[in-house]
């Protein structure tokens, strides 16, 4: 039988190669030189158990699969990728459907039962910085090694500045709240060094 480092090697190699990676687009990914994946890809060397954990997480396969040969990785491996990717997908367009769903209710409801000229359409914005809120954190957790978690959190935090704005604007009180954006940067500039601090302890 191989030995581990070989075993791992191979694994790595064929699942890099499902996502189209070259050896420096994988090293960026997981924040690596391009000369360690080579190392581990040899089998001169085997990551750490926390590096292998990132690693699975990324490939969405568990730190056991890299111990055990595969010989339909290129299949089997990719089909597996595939399916959770497309499970959490279906899930955020689930919840963020939710979302919209109430927001079309209350905002028909409102606009039957309350007559007049009032805006009720900021509820969509609300309804949209909610699911935002949602997919930033499932980026977070399931992501976080993209941009995507850092677009996310910076598009919601504007996204609930704006629709707080609007609600107050279209309110009965009678006052210019635009000073509102100017706590938006550094909430966003707090957020994404949260996020990177966060990140940068998990590897």
């Amino acid at each position: 039988m191989e030995g581990y480092s070989k075993i791992v090697a191979k694994n790595i190699i064929a699942l890099r190669k499902s996502k189209n990676l070259t050896q420096q687009d994988f090293a960026k990914v997981i924040n690596y030189s391009d000369k360690t994946v080579s190392k581990w890809e040899l089998g001169y060397a085997i990551p750490s158990v926390e590096t292998l954990k990132q690693i699975a997480d990324y490939f969405g396969v568990t730190v056991d699969f890299f111990l055990e040969p595969h010989e339909e990785i290129t299949s089997k491996g990719v089909v597996r990728l595939m399916n959770k990717e497309t499970r959490r997908l279906l899930l955020l367009l689930l919840v963020d459907l939710f979302f919209l769903s109430v927001a079309a209710v209350i905002f028909a409801a409102m606009a039957t039962t309350f007559a007049g000229g009032v805006n009720y359409w900021p509820i969509f914005l609300w309804a949209i910085s909610s699911c935002l809120f949602f997919n930033s954190l499932c980026a977070n957790k399931w992501w976080r090694h993209t941009i995507w978690p850092y677009l996310l959190v910076s598009l919601t935090i504007w996204l609930i500045l704006v629709s707080l704005y609007l609600t107050l604007i279209y309110s009965d009180m009678h006052y210019n709240f635009w000073y509102l954006f100017f706590v938006g940067l550094p909430i966003q500039l707090a957020a994404i060094i949260i996020l990177s601090l966060t990140h940068s302890t998990s590897k």
